[in-house]
């Protein structure tokens, strides 16, 4: 199970990585995002419907992920 976990995760990083749409979907309208990728996982499913800007930002500072922070702001702040 922590094996499908860790690919949905990465799957969703690389996607929100490259896809500013999806990234503003994620943390804006997640349950939008679940209808359409269909996650079962009770636990992913949580994460995800949990997830705020502020939680975003947390994570993507944390992980040391600054290359999606300046994908997702780079035309709104000119980063």
């Amino acid at each position: 199970m922590d094996n499908i976990k860790t690919t949905i995760y990465k799957e969703l990083m690389e996607k929100a990585k490259s896809d500013q749409e999806f990234f503003n979907k994620l943390i804006n309208e997640p349950h939008q995002i679940l209808s359409e990728i269909n996650i079962t996982d009770a636990a992913i499913r949580e994460q995800i419907l949990s997830m705020t800007p502020e939680k975003a930002f947390y994570g993507v500072f944390a992980l040391g992920n600054s290359e999606v922070v300046s994908h997702c702001c780079h035309e709104q702040y000119d980063i």
